[in-house]
């Protein structure tokens, strides 16, 4: 009980403060984006020339209307809530992103047979919703928690295929599932967030390298049919802009270098290139040049591409499709181009699988503990990629990306830790089982 009342408060506390309160008082400048480029749209112009929509939409507020540049689809959404006044229309936009993250939250939380009220809920609810990702997402007025929900819903169908009774105790246990296959919704809920926000249409390929092609093959042809949508509106026009945008947007060593960017690529470039940024100049570690931090970049990315795949090869037996879903989240937030920190909201679900599966181990190995404390402090007290030292300029280059340390850490606590503390509490629970109930497992993993 005292588990429930805490999380409890705490969902009611963040709502409250966050999507009520905030919108009241601040202009949210990314919805002021979302909502003029919707406002455009619908009045026939091209959402994606930001000098246009600057032109003909007039918003209340002093801040400078921003470009739009997701993709056409979303503009959908983005329509309706055009419809109402603004600033009005923040409330409603950002009750909705609460009630998804809630949403999210509850969802894997069943989906693992985590019981709501158990420690392990209470620290997954407090590492997410006390997140610096949670806090710069209503920030801004972002819209994260659409993509947040559409993997969860990926996820839990994966998890979903537990019908007997064995394949319960597997999974209460944090092992796989039985069987091999999974639900082709788990597919189109990856294409869905892949059209929301790109970046997972390399969970879709996961899909594939498990060959899990049915749902591979469903998530695809969601993104073709969208996009085939978006052609008729907003237009052929606006996503040929749509394209160009984000590609002149991938390529802006200004946007790379910001402190606002947690990616791998911005961590590099601020510590060994000399350049300047919308937020003033960089100053590096050590100056290398821009040409220098390309290369460490791409070969960084190289090695962890290849360490990643590797592991998920020669543990394939030992995972689920789900769990090698989550353990890529954090590197495709490390090398996505460009990561802010309110996209880092979909490391709930890679540390929802961490703690879950910590909290069934009777014992929990020390350097697992002191691990998964350290991933939860840096996601919780997270500075969204900015922290003013008042010694050398350079060194908050190091001392600032703590979101990107949490996403790292993680990412490494999956390659190095995930499957041993995973076998401790299987072990545990082999331990309980009664013999038959062990004889009854299938040996495929989901």
């Amino acid at each position: 009980m005292p588990g429930m009342i805490l999380l409890c408060v705490l969902i009611l506390g963040t709502g409250v403060r966050l999507a009520l309160i905030h919108p009241v008082q601040n202009y949210l400048l990314d919805f002021r984006a979302y909502y003029a480029a919707a406002t455009a749209a619908t009045g026939g112009l091209d959402p994606y020339d930001t000098d246009s929509v600057r032109a003909h939409v007039t918003l209340p507020g002093q801040q400078r209307i921003i470009g739009y540049l997701y993709p056409p689809p979303t503009l959908w959404l983005f329509a309706g809530f055009a419809k109402l006044p603004y600033p009005a229309a923040q409330v409603p936009w950002l009750v909705l992103q609460f009630g998804l993250g809630v949403a999210a939250l509850g969802l894997i939380l069943r989906a693992l047979r985590c019981e709501f009220g158990s420690p392990a809920s209470v620290l997954v609810g407090f590492a997410f919703l006390g997140s610096a990702a949670v806090w710069e997402l209503f920030r801004w007025g972002q819209f994260d928690m659409i993509v947040v929900l559409l993997l969860t819903l990926a996820i839990a169908s994966m998890l979903g295929d537990r019908a007997t009774s064995a394949g319960t105790l597997r999974l209460r246990s944090g092992q796989a599932g039985p069987g091999r296959h999974i639900p082709l919704s788990g597919g189109v809920w990856l294409g869905l967030a892949a059209v929301a926000k790109v970046t997972p249409i390399v969970y879709l390929a996961v899909l594939a390298i498990r060959k899990r092609w049915k749902p591979a093959a469903a998530g695809l042809a969601v993104i073709v049919a969208l996009f085939a949508g978006a052609l008729i509106w907003p237009g052929y026009g606006p996503t040929l802009s749509w394209l160009d945008g984000l590609q002149s947007f991938s390529a802006d060593q200004h946007a790379a270098m910001s402190p606002n960017n947690l990616s791998l690529r911005g961590f590099v470039y601020r510590l060994f290139v000399e350049h300047p940024t919308h937020e003033g100049p960089s100053v590096p570690w050590i100056d290398l040049g821009l040409a220098t931090a390309r290369w460490i970049v791409r070969l960084a990315a190289v090695a962890l591409c290849i360490v990643t795949a590797g592991w998920l090869w020669l543990r394939r037996r030992d995972l689920s499709t789900a769990e090698c879903v989550c353990a890529v989240i954090p590197l495709v937030l490390l090398l996505a181009p460009q990561t802010s920190a309110h996209h880092c909201v979909q490391l709930l679900l890679p540390l929802a699988f961490i703690i879950v599966t910590a909290c069934r181990c009777r014992r929990i190995p020390a350097v697992d503990v002191v691990w998964i404390t350290l991933i939860v402090l840096l996601f919780v007290l997270g500075s969204g990629g900015r922290v003013e030292s008042a010694s050398k300029p350079w060194l908050n280059h190091l001392i600032s990306p703590t979101t990107t340390y949490a996403v790292g850490l993680t990412w490494l606590f999956f390659v190095a830790r995930f499957v041993s503390l995973k076998q401790t509490a299987a072990g545990i629970q082999r331990v309980r089982e009664p013999k038959s109930a062990r004889q009854a497992r299938p040996a495929l993993a989901n």
